[in-house]
């Protein structure tokens, strides 16, 4: 039949994708979908995010809700295309009609394989960032008829939109420098309707002096070290957290990146600190830059990975993408330590543009014999970008087995140390520095 046909096609491709330790060289899911029932989604997308949009009018806390779910929600494309799992999104919510949802997106798919805690096998485009790319998507998808959502994503925008003032840096920039879209004239930013929006109070958005200059959050400094103090309320709009390097070097400074490791006190407060244990590739230093946190619910675990860019064989620019073991956290004997979980490099790509590139689709495998050399933006004492700097020494790959990111003990150093805190409503703030 058909569709037994489809599950052939599907699982003769999965399982030409491993290379090693049952690590994929590429995050994937295939899916066969009875294209009959996407109507019966499209219908009932429409009554889930109509019910949402009401429920946070009602009562504007429950924006939380739905901006927690989709910043939580498995993504794709390296969350370069506001594309997520459905399922998994709208699990993460309670509004009404999400079992009607759920229950049509299911009966769609006939047979799904993947190697992604939360991939159920059917995407949908999801913008969580108001900006003006959204702006050209909204009209396409109008031209394409596909409107169902589109109220409401103007909406869950337009709040973004209007709260969001700056980004924090999570980079050597002066903060000022880093401002967001102002998206209050586009087509779609719908004024009226988030005239009246009361937020819930978030530290990352208390960050504008009167005068339009950035305020840098404080730090109170305690027994623990300096710490980030957070209401309950902030604590509650916060969904991430970063630690952010820069170290001495030469006449300026190299950035080692940005950490989602961090310590939390008693009171939940956040320990800004580095103790000069960084992530090192088989014992060179890199830069470490990591990405959003997959939280599986479901199954109680945490999946952490992120990205090291480094030069391959001196001629090329490369990402390298790091994946952790999956950290338990449901009180059970088998919770996961953060420090004991294992590391796996699942492979590197080609660095693009980030306005004009298109990242290459899949991780290539490293050969025997290729060349790896750390690389870190370079800055001058005054903050401002100079380039690309090669640093430590050349790792020469026997196999991808041998291949070990951990973290180790760099040598005591001036560095100095900030904080990034990112909220529900889009607004990204930094710390004030620590210089030690």
């Amino acid at each position: 039949s058909s569709v037994e046909l489809g599950k052939l096609i599907i699982d003769d491709y999965a399982d030409s994708l491993y290379v090693y330790d049952g690590y994929a060289e590429d995050g994937f899911t295939l899916s066969l979908m009875d294209l009959s029932k996407v109507s019966a989604i499209y219908e009932n997308m429409s009554d889930f995010f109509s019910a949402a949009k009401n429920s946070i009018k009602s009562d504007n806390k429950n924006y939380s809700k739905i901006s927690k779910a989709r910043s939580s929600a498995r993504e794709y494309g390296e969350n370069s295309y506001d594309q997520v799992d459905l399922i998994d999104v709208i699990s993460k919510t309670d509004f009404s009609n999400k079992d009607e949802l759920l229950a049509a997106a299911k009966e769609a798919v006939l047979y799904s394989k993947t190697n992604l805690s939360g991939s159920n096998g059917i995407a949908v485009y999801f913008p969580d960032t108001a900006n003006t790319n959204y702006s050209a998507m909204n009209k396409m998808l109008k031209k394409l008829d596909y409107t169902a959502p589109l109220d409401f994503y103007d909406y869950f925008l337009s709040v973004k939109g209007k709260s969001t003032s700056r980004s924090g840096s999570r980079s050597f920039v002066a903060p000022s420098e880093e401002v967001a879209e102002d998206v209050t004239e586009e087509d779609w930013y719908v004024a009226d309707e988030v005239e009246d929006f009361e937020y819930l109070d978030s530290a990352a958005a208390n960050t504008l002096a009167e005068d339009g200059s950035t305020i840098d959050l404080p730090l109170t400094e305690t027994d623990n070290g300096f710490e980030l103090v957070l209401t309950d309320e902030q604590a509650d709009t916060a969904l991430d957290f970063y630690i952010n390097v820069l170290q001495a070097f030469e006449d300026g400074y190299v950035y080692l990146g940005y950490d989602d490791a961090f310590d939390l006190t008693d009171d939940d407060n956040i320990v800004v600190e580095y103790d000069y244990n960084w992530l090192c590739l088989n014992d060179q230093p890199v830069a470490y830059y990591a990405e959003p946190v997959y939280d599986d619910e479901e199954n109680s675990q945490l999946f952490y990975s992120g990205i090291v860019p480094a030069l391959l064989n001196d001629d090329k620019l490369i990402d390298i993408k790091v994946v952790w073991d999956p950290i338990k956290y449901d009180g059970s004997d088998t919770d996961t330590e953060a420090g004991a979980a294992k590391t796996h490099i699942v492979g590197y790509r080609t660095q693009t543009d980030d306005v004009n590139g298109t990242a290459e689709k899949g991780w290539h495998e490293f050969k025997k014999g290729d060349r790896i050399t750390a690389l870190f933006s370079f800055f001058d004492e005054d903050g401002n970008y100079i380039e690309e700097v090669e640093m430590g020494e050349e790792i020469v790959v026997t196999s991808m087995e041998d291949l070990v990111l951990d973290y180790c003990e760099l040598e005591a150093g001036d560095v100095i140390v900030w904080g990034t805190l990112v909220d529900i409503y889009g607004n990204e703030a930094d710390t004030e520095a620590i210089a030690q």
